[in-house]
């Protein structure tokens, strides 16, 4: 499964209360870095790594995601998969 098809996926078990919280995050992260207020490059916001961590900031305090259970997220995501070489 695609990255794509993951976050697909995990988008159609939001609310539409959810949904909304995210999409503004969404829109920020598809901008070019200078509509996004950043500076020169290699100043602090400037790289892929500090957009996403903004992105995440903004997320955790928008408390979007806050009535998830992250355990059993967590188990549905990582469920176990077949080994290769194991077909039964």
């Amino acid at each position: 499964m695609t990255t794509k098809e993951r976050i697909q996926a995990e988008l159609e078990r939001l609310s539409e209360e959810d949904m909304a919280g995210l999409l503004p995050i969404i829109q920020k992260l598809g901008q070019p870095q200078q509509e996004q207020g950043s500076a020169k490059p290699g100043s602090p916001g400037s790289d892929q790594g500090g957009r996403m961590a903004a992105a995440l900031e903004q997320l955790a305090q928008s408390g979007t995601l806050a009535g998830m259970d992250a355990v059993q997220w967590q188990k549905e995501t990582r469920a176990d998969r077949p080994l290769p070489g194991r077909d039964e």
